[in-house]
Order: C-alpha cells, then structure tokens, then sequence
C-alpha cells in the first residue's frame, strides 16, 4: 500500500527509507516524503487497492473505482487531461496529498495538509469527507503562479450515492480521532435503517447485537422509527490495549473502528463499598460528585448528596431473566444501556416514568447458556438519562406484558440533554483491591460521562 502511495519512490519499512529506481533518497525530499507519511499517518487514510480505515470508508477495491461500502459509494470517472492522455484520481487525502507534492515538492506538506482538509467535500457516509481534487489543484496552482500541465487538468464532477446502510455510534469516532476510549461496561450501538441481523466483530470474533430498539431520530432517514441496534459489552475482556470493532449488517461491513481499552487489571472489580469523590467540572460553581458502579464498571455523576432510593426487585417468579442494569436503587448519568437477560420472550419494554421504550433483544450472552439453554438472551436499550432530568425516576421492565423488574434511580445531570464542547479530566482514588489505586478519567462526549484512561499503584 504504502510503496503504490509514494510512488514512483519506494519505502522500506525495514530500515525506514525512501528509494526511488533502486537509490536512497535523501536531503530535502526524503524528509519531505517522511513528514508526508507522518502527516498522512496522523489522518488516519490507509490508502492504495486495499482501502481499509475507520467508519464509514471501510474499504476501496482498486478496480471499480468505489469508495466506501456498496451503498455508501463514491464513483469517480476518468479524469481527462488537456494535453492529451487520462489519468485516474484518488479521491483519498493521501493519494491527494501524493499527487500535489510529487508535482509541487517545494509546497510545504503541513500547509498542504490542511488544504486538503480545507477541500475536503463532506457528506454522512463518509466521516473526513472526499477531496474535493479541483479545490486542491487551482489553490496551489494559484498561490505558486505554475505552469505546469497539471494545473491544465479538467476534473469531470464526481457521482456521490449518499446512502447509507447505517452508522456505529459507539464507540464513534471522528476524523481527528485515532481512536475511541472505552472502560467497563458501556454499550455497542448505533442504528441500521434495515436488517434481519448485527453482528459486532471484536478482535475477530463475532457477538451479535439486538436490533430494533426504538430510534425516533432515524425517522427521516428510515421511514420509521425501529432501527437501533445495541451489544451490551465489558471492555475488561479485551485487557489493555487497542482493539477492534466491525459492525455488520446481514453480512455487509459498514463501519470500523479501533478502540483503546483500559481496565483495572479483573475482568469485573467487586466493591464491598461505594466510593465517592468531589470533582470541580467546567461550568458549574457547585462542581459534581462521583461515584464508583460495580454494575457499569466506570463513575457515574451524582450532585454529591445521598438519598434513600427504593430498591424495589429484578425478577420475578413468572419470569426467567434478570434486569442488571441499572442496579437497584441506584445513580444514573450520562448514556449508559438499561440491560439484562430474558431466557424466552418476543418483546422487552422498558418503561421509564410511565413512558414505554422497546429494548433490543436476543443479543448473545454466553453466561445464559447453563440457565437458558441458549445464548441469545440479553436484552439492552441504550438511554440518555439527561433526558429524565435530575431527581428521582422510575424504571420498569416487562417480558411480553409481564412486569419482573422495577426500580427507582437517582439522575444527576450537567444541565443539558446533552453536553458539548468539555474537555476536562478528572482523578478517583479507591481500594479495589489489596491497595489503594489512582484512577485517571477522560470525558468523553458520546456517552456524556467519563472513561478510565490510566491507573496505577499508590505505595
């Protein structure tokens, strides 16, 4: 990929250089080709005949010119040249970038990176965008007064088919994103306008996601509202470290991302107590309280004040299954899953302050198997606790029409539906374990709470 990129130079990653016709490149154009693999590196574009990156551009087969995953396709025709001959463009930034420089060496490669970006032609199928190629070539043909025939070159308007099989939520990512962070327990999710069946690949192996949870977003998109699809999932599986995740639907990939997982070293920490810390959070005077969840394996935000909840039950005789979460009687914030396990049903409700909510259900959970016979038995909904509003609130969860679970929680929210712009950081001191442990928490937007992104010993 990466010598078809640069060509007609050559990179040995053995030995970390450029050659062109067999000689070593060197002085000012080899460290502009490494400043441009660094650059294209940081952009996240894997490039040449075998495309494969992030969400929403899956994957590029050279020959049919396609870019992104039968439906979310960008075809572009030959490109004709004035003075005669036809080439072929990439759409791809790192293929834009290669072509400007191999023909304006001197161009320096930061500023021709954000060009690109600059010319980028967004649209939701494909996070980053396109370039916009003619964008590229007048900019620089314009603020270097060449002559050169490229800029004689007449692009024909590429064909954008906007359609999209569906998005992956979360863990999401952005184009100046190299990955997603995630911790404990916290949901796979996202919508797919129309499928028989999900599945999430992590690592290579295969679970497979609820799907039909109600959406009322997606209507415009859709045509209806049944479209979201969640996996319930505990990050501390993985261990430490960078991984990946594909969605598919009814086989076709339509999205990939890596995410990196920190964990506190247990598949599941256990504490006999609830751990409180205050916090200071951008924006509000009275700052926040956190809170440690052994259910969610992560924080939860409180207003810092206790307040007795009822516990209430999370099964009944009549009913095979178990609500895991939330817990009973307890604090709520940010997006998290309302989730569990149901050994034999057609539908889950979850019923939220008197407003029913259809859950996904039949997602695999292999720890059923011994009680249900099977594994496709969890059940998750996938909510933004901002939208109850901070106080007290009931939920409910029925099995075709049966009620076998009920609980009150205690929502803190940031004053917001949901909250945007924050970056801030935050510490939690607790005992896990034999010793007491620093933990280091990032906020990350797109489930309105905060993940573990380091922790270490205390001597």
């Amino acid at each position: 990929g990466i010598d078809n990129f640069f060509n007609p130079f050559t990179y040995d990653r053995r030995n970390g250089r450029f050659t062109r016709n067999g000689q070593t490149v060197t002085g000012h154009t080899a460290t502009a080709l490494h400043n441009l693999l660094d650059t294209v590196k940081a952009q996240k574009v894997i490039y040449a005949s075998t495309y494969e990156t992030f969400q929403g551009v899956p994957r590029r087969d050279g020959a049919t010119g396609c870019l992104g995953v039968e439906e979310s396709c960008v075809s572009l025709p030959s490109t004709q040249t004035s003075r005669g001959g036809t080439s072929t463009q990439s759409p791809t930034l790192g293929a834009a970038m290669a072509t400007v420089l191999g023909v304006f060496p001197q161009y320096d490669v930061f500023d021709l990176a954000a060009l690109v970006n600059s010319c980028a032609q967004s649209f939701p199928s494909i996070i980053g965008g396109v370039v916009n190629m003619p964008c590229v070539i007048e900019t620089v043909c314009a603020e270097t007064n060449s002559t050169s025939s490229v800029c004689d070159i007449a692009f024909p308007d590429p064909v954008f088919n906007d359609t999209r099989i569906g998005v992956l939520e979360n863990p999401g990512m952005t184009a100046d994103m190299l990955y997603a962070e995630r911790s404990g327990i916290s949901v796979i999710s996202g919508w797919v306008c129309e499928a028989e069946e999900i599945i999430i690949e992590l690592n290579g192996v295969e679970w497979k996601a609820s799907y039909g949870t109600t959406r009322t977003d997606t209507q415009g998109e859709c045509g209806d509202t049944d479209n979201g699809f969640s996996l319930l999932f505990n990050w501390n599986l993985l261990g430490d470290g960078i991984h990946s995740v594909k969605a598919y639907a009814d086989g076709r990939k339509f999205a990939a991302v890596q995410v990196k997982v920190m964990t506190l070293g247990e598949e599941f920490v256990r504490l006999p107590k609830i751990w409180d810390k205050g916090e200071e959070f951008p924006g509000r005077e009275e700052g926040i309280g956190l809170r440690w969840s052994n259910s969610l394996q992560n924080v939860v935000i409180t207003d810092g004040t206790d307040m007795q909840l009822e516990q209430g039950y999370s099964t009944v005789s009549t009913v095979h299954g178990y609500l895991e979460n939330p817990s009973l009687g307890s604090y709520q914030s940010g997006i998290s899953a309302v989730s569990g396990w149901v050994c034999d049903a057609e539908e889950i409700v979850i019923e939220l302050n008197g407003a029913e909510w259809k859950a996904g259900y039949g997602t695999t959970r292999t720890d059923t198997q011994g009680v249900c016979g099977d594994v496709d038995n969890g059940f998750s909904l996938l909510f933004n606790w901002n939208l109850l509003g901070d106080g007290i609130h009931s939920v409910k969860a029925y099995a075709d029409g049966v009620l076998f679970a009920s609980t009150e929680v205690k929502v803190t929210t940031l004053g917001k539906e949901f909250l945007r712009g924050v970056e801030t950081f935050a510490a939690f001191t607790f005992e896990p374990f034999s010793e007491i442990m620093y933990v280091n928490l990032e906020w990350w937007e797109p489930i309105q709470n905060f993940v573990i992104v380091h922790f270490s010993d205390v001597d």
